[in-house]
């Protein structure tokens, strides 16, 4: 295991630029080759296998419109068993991509990479306290984030401020300015 007791350019490397060492990691003998391999891209996955499973947000944009509309059309005595029922199916969404985030760390070739997507991801941060929100915050990094990492800035600002987590976090979803989604589909 590597020894990141000491302050060593390998330990420095692992741990403040990487997630640390695993149980039985070498250190890496060239400290800048490992980080600027990294950074090449050849081993990074925009899409790990942890995330393999993960709903998109337009599956998971669905189910909420189909949930909203099970509430209101839901008798008053049906209401709170239906709403219940869609905030154990948000929390159970949430706590899953939770899950899959830690395991992707766990996991990742890339750790280097692995800690600028959860900088980005608490750069371009949405707050879970709107439901819709929590639901949509795993395949936010999954599809705004992770693809944009190693790439241009502009493009990962483009699918940060477009996806619905960002536009219902920032109130946007209900925007409808002359050259809104909104505005347009009013017309």
């Amino acid at each position: 295991m590597a020894d990141v007791t000491s302050v060593t350019p390998a330990a420095i490397a692992l741990n403040r630029f990487g997630l640390g060492a695993r149980a039985g990691e070498a250190a890496p003998s060239d400290p800048r080759r490992w980080l600027t391999s990294q950074l090449a891209g050849a081993s990074y996955q925009a899409m790990p296998p942890a995330l393999a499973n993960q709903p998109t947000s337009s599956a998971l944009s669905a189910e909420f419109a189909d949930r909203q509309s099970a509430i209101r059309n839901a008798g008053n005595d049906d209401k709170q068993a239906v709403r219940k029922s869609y905030n154990e199916k948000l929390r159970d969404t949430y706590r899953a991509a939770v899950n899959v985030r830690f395991l992707s760390a766990l996991q990742t070739p890339t750790p280097f990479v692995e800690r600028l997507v959860v900088f980005w991801s608490n750069h371009f941060a949405v707050s879970v306290e709107k439901p819709p929100v929590a639901m949509l915050a795993g395949s936010f990094e999954a599809e705004a984030i992770r693809p944009h990492v190693l790439g241009r800035f502009e493009d990962m600002l483009v699918a940060v401020e477009r996806h619905p987590a960002m536009q219902i976090f920032l109130d946007q979803a209900r925007s409808v300015g002359p050259d809104t989604p909104g505005r347009r589909t009013r017309r």
